[in-house]
């Protein structure tokens, strides 16, 4: 199949807050995982690489969409976006050296590219309990905002 042909439009608020909208293609289709690209470039081919190269043995888990953007709308390595329910990873990151050198400070708890994909896979796990909590206790709360703020 041509994944190329399969598009899609993100449109996300970056750290700085500001509106960014991001039109992709398919680069990847397996059972569990789907890697969206911004870019066909050689940094992104390199970044899908890596990514599916360190969730290899991680096939049995239900990532989230994976969407690769470029640095100029993603100033992190990555980020959870939960209304969406999609990953966002800087293109820019597409190597292991790379990796390694922004997390070199002992302020990261991930070692490598498989850690930090793991860590916003973490959020998805949080806020889906977040929200399954909220179903189950409607009756006790008006509005998931406030089941939000007691979760932290």
């Amino acid at each position: 199949m041509d994944f190329l042909a399969q598009k899609k439009e993100y449109r996300f608020k970056n750290i700085e807050n500001q509106v960014c909208r991001v039109h992709t293609h398919l680069a990847i289709n397996n059972n569990n995982l789907k890697v969206w690209r911004e870019n066909d470039d050689k940094k992104s081919r390199k970044a899908t690489k890596l990514i599916m190269d360190s969730l290899q043995d991680d096939n049995k888990y239900m990532f989230p969409d994976l969407v690769i953007v470029s640095s100029k709308y993603l100033k992190v390595v990555a980020a959870y976006d939960r209304e969406k329910d999609v990953i966002y990873v800087n293109k820019g990151i597409y190597t292991h050296q790379i990796v390694k050198s922004h997390l070199k400070s002992s302020y990261f708890v991930a070692k490598d590219m498989r850690g930090i994909l793991w860590h916003e896979y973490g959020y998805k796990l949080h806020w889906d309990a977040v929200k399954s909590f909220y179903k189950v206790h409607k009756s006790k709360y008006n509005d998931i905002r406030v089941v939000l703020v007691k979760s932290f």
